[in-house]
């Protein structure tokens, strides 16, 4: 099978486990690619800086540009759920206020703007799916947000984490979050939240994901990564 990883500059794909890489792809330009995501399709959606949503369906061999319903071309996050809806974060754009989330049915084909409820500049740090499709979203400076209806409506359950690139929805009443340089673990569904100690101090976290072995791992700037196989209680 193939790897596929969005760079700085395009995607890079590697048919041997990582030990080489090819940036021999058809229709995508050196863009700066911030995410990737694949639905139950099989579609893989990249989102890019500036140029909103590209879709390959062949291993990322080749890609189709598609923007159809997008005014906010600047993409930040991806998520899909186990019914293949694929949601899309804004980051901001030229009066430095955001969309929100844009979300499509179609495997990336077309998009609409989910962002009723959203509140503040609607820059969107992270998106995370759980249990039951249930879709949880951090908006700069402002919170966590949750819906259960596919995006259509958002309700917001707190300001704590506010300035998350990593969420991370183990149940519906477990959330794991890295909330810039410490993470933070809600038991109730996240609405309150604690913080976890880490063995040192001072990174900035950029991404968390949860592994086939149930680890979580954590991504920072710096170069560290940590992991837990407790859901977040010691790392």
């Amino acid at each position: 099978g193939w790897i596929i990883a969005g760079t700085s500059d395009g995607i890079h794909r590697s048919s041997d486990g990582g030990g080489t890489w090819s940036s021999d792809t058809r229709n995508f330009p050196p863009l700066y690619v911030t995410d990737l995501a694949v639905d139950t399709a099989g579609a893989i959606i990249a989102a890019t800086v500036a140029s909103g949503a590209y879709r390959s369906m062949d291993d990322g061999a080749t890609w189709t540009h598609e923007i159809t319903g997008m005014t906010n071309l600047q993409l930040l996050k991806l998520a899909t759920d186990s019914r293949g809806t694929i949601y899309a974060g804004c980051n901001d754009g030229p009066i430095l206020e955001s969309v929100g989330i844009y979300r499509s049915t179609d495997g990336g084909a077309t998009w609409v703007v989910k962002n009723s409820g959203l509140a503040g500049n609607k820059i969107i740090h992270d998106i995370a799916v759980g249990q039951d499709d249930v879709v949880y979203t951090v908006v700069n400076g402002t919170g966590l947000f949750r819906s259960t209806n596919r995006g259509d409506s958002w309700v917001l359950l707190s300001t704590h984490i506010d300035f998350t690139y990593g969420v991370i929805a183990l149940s519906t009443q477990r959330l794991v979050a890295m909330n810039g340089g410490s993470p933070t673990v809600s038991t109730d569904g996240g609405i309150t939240w604690s913080y976890r100690f880490l063995p040192v101090w001072g990174n900035y976290f950029q991404a968390l994901c949860l592994d086939s072995a149930g680890v979580l791992q954590a991504g920072s700037m710096t170069g560290l990564a940590y992991g837990t196989a407790d859901s977040g209680e010691t790392w």
